[in-house]
């Protein structure tokens, strides 16, 4: 990518480009200011995700409706400056793949992603299981953002709230299966 090149770029976006390979992806690490990078429906999968890590001076990154998993989430650790991270639309990542990750980004602030990875069969409890390791690992949690069905989303915010109170929470936004 020649543009990468610039040293100037700062934020850059792309969506629906499937043309970037890993390759690529590397060579954005060579614009030393790109600090915000939107790759939405790209249909990047681990490999690209293995690319990202040597753009270790991101502080926003939106990787919506994509095609990894939590092998290629994983990746995304080296990431330690990431203030937000966009993972939503991308059905193979669990919740544990997402507590491994977010657990080793100690900046993060706000991360979203989709209500059925969330409420794995439609189980409260893995939710419930994601606060709570959370806030074992951040002094300050990240705010987390769940895209429901439609245009519905819940905005969860540290001190996170209990079971009773987050299950009226989700029951209104129709976040429930």
């Amino acid at each position: 990518l020649q543009i990468a090149r610039r040293s100037s770029l700062a934020e850059l976006e792309f969506r629906g480009c499937m043309a970037i390979s890993p390759e690529g992806v590397r060579a954005l690490a060579q614009a030393p200011q790109l600090r915000q990078l939107r790759l939405q429906s790209c249909g990047f999968g681990n490999e690209h995700l293995a690319a990202l890590k040597e753009l270790s001076q991101l502080t926003i990154l939106n990787l919506r409706d994509n095609s990894f998993d939590n092998e290629g989430l994983a990746e995304l650790r080296a990431l330690n400056r990431l203030r937000t991270l966009d993972i939503s639309g991308n059905d193979e990542i669990t919740v544990a793949g997402i507590v491994h990750l977010v657990t080793g980004l100690s900046e993060l602030e706000q991360i979203t992603f989709d209500q059925q990875v969330a409420l794995v069969d439609g189980n409260q409890n893995s939710l419930t299981f994601m606060l709570h390791e959370l806030e074992q690992a951040f002094k300050r949690p990240p705010t987390i953002e769940l895209i429901g069905r439609g245009a519905n989303r819940l905005i969860i915010s540290a001190p996170y709230p209990s079971d009773a109170d987050l299950a009226e929470q989700l029951r209104p936004l129709a976040l429930q299966p």
